[in-house]
């Protein structure tokens, strides 16, 4: 009995590394990076909740995503819901095309994860437009996709690795 016990909390706990890992990176990207006057800021939690769901999506889920799209709103003063707005938009739309992404490629991957993102980060600025009724300069938030962008594959990598160490090796879903 308290080997199963132990069995079913380890199970637990690895089901949740998506949702922690991508957490440490939404309180690290609020935290910690910090360009000054530049309002230039890595989106490192979309980064990992679209790594997540290309790779995990059976235990990285909607709620995961909703979850994490709140604190993010949280942490930021963007307008009330437009991260968790843009993280269940990334959620729907990679969730759409996910049949047509079956190959496990990382430069699938990366080119997906480069088109989505656009798409988000343009509703987000549409919205952010309207909600301010003038428009918001593009520029930052142009310059913040690149540098996501770049990112990727390191956040990439760092997941994979996490995925490797603490997940079971059959269950992970890499190419």
């Amino acid at each position: 009995m308290k080997e199963n016990a132990r069995e079913y909390l380890i199970s637990l706990l690895q089901r949740q590394i998506p949702f922690l890992v991508s957490l440490f990176y939404i309180f690290f990207e609020y935290a910690a990076l910090d360009f000054g006057r530049l309002e230039i800021r890595p989106m490192l939690g979309i980064s990992s909740i679209f790594f997540w769901l290309f790779n995990r999506p059976d235990i990285f889920n909607l709620w995961s995503v909703a979850v994490l799209g709140s604190i993010c709103g949280f942490l930021s003063f963007a307008p009330a819901g437009l991260h968790l707005f843009s993280f269940l938009l990334m959620y729907v739309i990679e969730m759409k095309l996910s049949k047509y992404m079956s190959n496990k490629l990382f430069i699938i991957n990366f080119l997906s994860f480069a088109l989505i993102l656009l798409v988000v980060v343009t509703s987000e600025w549409v919205l952010m437009t309207i909600y301010y009724k003038k428009a918001v300069p593009f520029l930052f938030i142009f310059l913040s996709w690149i540098v996501t962008i770049c990112l990727y594959p390191l956040v990439a990598d760092i997941n994979l690795r996490i995925a490797k160490k603490f997940l079971p090796e059959e269950d992970f879903l890499d190419g």
